[in-house]
C-alpha cells in the first residue's frame, strides 16, 4: 500500500505512538536539550557558559573534560535550572556555531530557540519558547492558536482593559503552581469589559446569563437581519455563552466549604479557551455593530 506523502520521511514514534499528557519533564528531552546545547557552541565559550550557569543560577557545575559538563548538567539538574538554562543561552552573546555562515546573534537564538520548540513538541513536553527567550506552560497548538487570534482582535485602543484581563487569564496558567480559579477569574472579567461595552449598561450591569438574553441577543439580530440562518445560529450560540457564565460563576463565587475547592486544570483549558473565542466573536460583532450606527447617523 503506498504511503501518504504527508507521512513520508516521518519517524515511526511521531506518527504512531501516543503520546497522551505532555510531560513537565524526561529523560529523552534533557539529553536530546543538552545536545542540542553542546553542538552550536563554540569550544571556547564552553567554560564562560558553566560559569554563566553557576553565577545567574546559583548552582555548582563540576568542571568535565570535552565539555562532558554538559550532558551531566541536564540528566542531575532540577527541572527549573533546565529551563532557565534555556533563557540564558538564548539571550547570551557567546559564539554559536551551527555550521553555517556566519550569522547575528538574533539569528542564532531564533534557531536556538526553534531547536528546543522542536524538542518540546517531539517529546510531548508541556512547555515552549517565546521568541525572547522565556519558557512558558504550554496546553496545545489549539489552545496556543485560540489566544494568539485573539489578541489580535483586541489590538483596537478600544478594547485596552479587557485585554489586559484576557492576558492576565494566561498568564495565571503560566506559572507554578496553576491558578486556575485566578484564570476563569480573569477570562470572564475580559468578556464583562466587553459587554458593558456593547450595551448600555448602569452602574451595577452585571454580565448573566439573562442580560446575555436581553442585551446582547438583539445585538445579534440587528447584525444579522438580512441573513436568517445567521441569525438563529448566533441566536443559540449566544444562548451557550449563557451557560458558559453559570459554569464560571461556581469558580467565581465563595463555595461553601472550609476547604478550597479550585478548578481542575483540564476543565479550566476548556472555560479560558470558549472564553477566548466568546470574546474574539463578540469583538467582532462589536465592530460591526459600531459601525452600523455610525452609518445610521
Amino acid at each position: 500500500m503506498a504511503t501518504e506523502n504527508h507521512l513520508l520521511g516521518k519517524r515511526f514514534s511521531s506518527l504512531y505512538l501516543e503520546k497522551g499528557t505532555p510531560l513537565k519533564d524526561s529523560t529523552r528531552f534533557r539529553i536530546r536539550l543538552a545536545r542540542l546545547v553542546e553542538n552550536p557552541f563554540a569550544k571556547s565559550s564552553a567554560e564562560g557558559i558553566r560559569n554563566l550557569f553557576e553565577r545567574e543560577l546559583g548552582v555548582l557545575v563540576p568542571y568535565r573534560q570535552n565539555n562532558a559538563w554538559m550532558l551531566e548538567f541536564y540528566r542531575k539538574a532540577e527541572i527549573r535550572d533546565v529551563l532557565d538554562s534555556i533563557t540564558l543561552l538564548s539571550i547570551t552573546k557567546f559564539d554559536f556555531d551551527f555550521g553555517q555562515n556566519k550569522r547575528t546573534p538574533g539569528d542564532n537564538s531564533r534557531i536556538f530557540n526553534s531547536g528546543v520548540n522542536r524538542i518540546f513538541r517531539e517529546e510531548n513536553i508541556s512547555y515552549t519558547v517565546d521568541d525572547s527567550g522565556g519558557v512558558h506552560f504550554f496546553q496545545d497548538q489549539e489552545f496556543e492558536k485560540n489566544r494568539s487570534s485573539t489578541l489580535t482582535c483586541l489590538e483596537n485602543p478600544r478594547y485596552q482593559a479587557i485585554k489586559v484581563e484576557f492576558e492576565n487569564a494566561f498568564s495565571k496558567l503560566d506559572r507554578e503552581p496553576v491558578d486556575t480559579d485566578g484564570a476563569i477569574f480573569s477570562i470572564f472579567k475580559s468578556l464583562e469589559i466587553i459587554y458593558k461595552l456593547m450595551v448600555v449598561s448602569t452602574k451595577n450591569d452585571r454580565l448573566t446569563a439573562n442580560n446575555v438574553n436581553s442585551k446582547i441577543v438583539p445585538i445579534i439580530e440587528k447584525i444579522y437581519s438580512s441573513n436568517e440562518t445567521a441569525k438563529s445560529a448566533g441566536k443559540k450560540l449566544a444562548h451557550s455563552f449563557g451557560d458558559w457564565i453559570d459554569g464560571c460563576h461556581m469558580y467565581r463565587h465563595g463555595q461553601e466549604n472550609e476547604h478550597a475547592i479550585t478548578a481542575p486544570l483540564d476543565l479550566a483549558v476548556v472555560i479560558i479557551s470558549q472564553g477566548a473565542s466568546f470574546l474574539r466573536w463578540l469583538a467582532e460583532i462589536d465592530v460591526l455593530f459600531k459601525n452600523e450606527e455610525k452609518h445610521a447617523e
